[in-house]
């Protein structure tokens, strides 16, 4: 496991050095970098993943990282996470992943079109999971799953914070997949951005608000049912792409009124279960029906 792990980050650092000398306008070391990717990428396959999509190494963070760090053909990405999706299933709908594999689990289960794992995960009470030390006193994020368990009691005091990040960094999926506010990577500092709430079942309504050096953002949405009620603000002098959950045959209204006379949107067309809009600055209140 230590080997796939060194691997993978090897692979997935040559690729973000890749990308930073790309925009400095270093060509060569760009391209030196991209090929060290490739590289290690096709020795991360020829090692670890079979002709199905399995990997070697069965488990959550192994495919986590295969996932995030897009060291897999794209014939077999579908495949990994379903065995993925199997895992957690396996084991009551629980995760096992801890510092290394945490930060990319709800978001790879998300975006691999598997959010309603990823919800269940977010509202597991029993142990492991983050409710459970919420359900027993917790008002902060502990370093380990088992920092304290009612079986065991508390764990070495040696290495259990109960105030640490790592596990924690599920607020980050909050905001970017639950709320919807995520960062357009071609338009860094949030002038332009990208607003698309994956919305799933246990959770009625989120509110987020980001504020950035043009002003704050917000995400909020209800569901009632079927029915979806999301309002949006983008800052001034901003713009963002708009993904509106929505039915494929429903129609989607701003403010009441159809959404092609509202002042500031222009239609893009629809992706998977989503109406796509460009949005100008200003509040937007968004109604559908959800799939």
């Amino acid at each position: 496991m230590k080997n796939l792990l060194a691997t993978a980050y090897w692979a997935d650092d040559a690729a973000k050095l890749a990308e930073i000398a790309r925009a400095l306008g270093h060509d060569a070391d760009a391209a030196r970098f991209q090929a060290m990717f490739e590289k290690v990428r096709t020795a991360f396959q020829r090692e670890w993943l079979r002709p199905d999509g399995q990997l070697v190494v069965e488990t959550q963070t192994a495919y986590l990282l295969a996932l995030a760090f897009d060291l897999l053909p794209a014939e077999v990405r579908d495949r990994a996470a379903a065995r993925l999706v199997e895992n957690i299933r396996s084991l009551d709908a629980h995760l096992s992943t801890g510092f290394i594999g945490i930060s990319h689990l709800n978001p790879q289960l998300t975006l691999t079109r598997h959010a309603d794992v990823a919800y269940r995960l977010l509202l597991q009470e029993t142990y492991p999971s983050w409710l459970y030390p919420v359900l027993h006193g917790a008002t902060t994020i502990w370093e380990r799953w088992n920092g304290w368990t009612h079986q065991d009691g508390f764990f070495n005091p040696q290495m259990n914070s109960f105030n640490h990040y790592s596990l924690g960094s599920v607020g980050e999926w909050l905001f970017r997949h639950v709320a919807g506010i995520e960062l357009d990577p071609a338009a860094p500092g949030f002038q332009h951005f990208i607003l698309q709430p994956f919305i799933g079942d246990g959770l009625e309504f989120a509110r987020a608000t980001y504020r950035t050096l043009h002003g704050e953002i917000e995400s909020h949405w209800i569901r009632t049912g079927e029915r979806l009620t999301w309002t949006v603000r983008v800052p001034a002098n901003c713009s963002a792409r708009v993904y509106i959950p929505s039915r494929a045959d429903t129609i989607v209204t701003e403010s009441g009124a159809p959404r092609a006379r509202a002042e500031g949107l222009k239609a893009l067309g629809r992706e998977d279960g989503f109406v796509v809009c460009s949005a100008a600055a200003g509040r937007y209140r968004f109604e559908s029906t959800l799939r």
